[in-house]
């Protein structure tokens, strides 16, 4: 028993035999001890109303036991990493990167922008992959590659470039946004969507209904039958949210042109 928020704690506050559960993370005894003292101390009315003063009157553990509470937190980052780091999110930016690597060493320039004169190597990647690049199997025009695919490609690549790095480069380029933009510009206009919110099916067929005229009730049953087909395909194959407010992740294809 302590005098702790919660009543008590445990000498033994994590599993420390091996388990099935790829979830869990086995933790050693210094780093169980560290958490209990952490616990203790954090729970405590004088930590609630601390200051400054109070903070650095706190006595360390022992550097033996640093050392090691240390590496073991190393170790739970990493742990906690490979969770974050999803294989397929993973590949994606890998393959961006690897992109943008061999466009800057063909080039003769390094990847690693440092400060704002280096941002035109960012930018003419985004143009270069939205306006010359062709996909594989694909030569005729308009076979370039999507504006939104170039932003995402350029995201990671940004990603990438802070967490190995440490350069965040949309603190000093606001250029190649811009070059997106103009990638998504020269795109066009998307198609809407077949399938409206109720709220907007509804309002549509009153404003029909108060025409009344023969066009009016022709347009007014062909988005009655729009409306229902869409509503029946997005809930047999989860294309869309139920609520009628989002569309879900592959909404875009179900377009008036389809």
């Amino acid at each position: 028993m302590n005098n702790t928020l919660d009543g008590f704690i445990k000498i033994s506050s994590r599993e420390t035999n091996p388990s099935n559960d790829e979830s869990i993370f086995i933790v050693d005894e210094n780093l169980a001890a560290f958490e209990i003292i952490v616990r203790n101390i954090a729970s405590s009315s004088a930590a609630i109303n601390g200051n400054d003063e109070y903070y650095a009157s706190i006595v360390k553990i022992p550097e033996a036991m640093r050392v090691s509470v240390m590496n073991s937190m190393l170790h739970c980052r990493e742990f906690v990493l490979d969770w974050a780091w999803s294989k397929g999110s993973q590949d994606g930016r890998e393959r961006a990167v690897r992109y943008y690597r061999v466009f800057c060493a063909i080039l003769g320039v390094s990847p690693v922008i440092v400060s704002h004169r280096y941002t035109w190597v960012l930018q003419y990647f985004a143009a270069f992959m939205g306006c010359v690049w062709i996909k594989r199997g694909k030569k005729a025009p308009g076979d370039d590659m999507a504006a939104t695919t170039v932003e995402q490609m350029v995201s990671q690549v940004r990603r990438w470039l802070a967490e190995v790095h440490g350069v965040k480069v949309l603190d000093f380029d606001a250029m190649t946004s811009k070059v997106v933009k103009g990638l998504k510009k020269r795109a066009g206009t998307s198609h809407p969507a077949m399938f409206t919110p109720e709220i907007t099916y509804k309002f549509m067929q009153d404003h029909w209904a108060a025409e009344k005229t023969e066009i009016a009730s022709v347009h007014a049953d062909m988005q009655a039958m729009r409306y229902a087909m869409m509503r029946r395909i997005s809930e047999v194959c989860n294309t869309n949210s139920h609520n009628d407010l989002e569309p879900g992740n592959h909404s875009r294809y179900l377009l008036h042109s389809k």
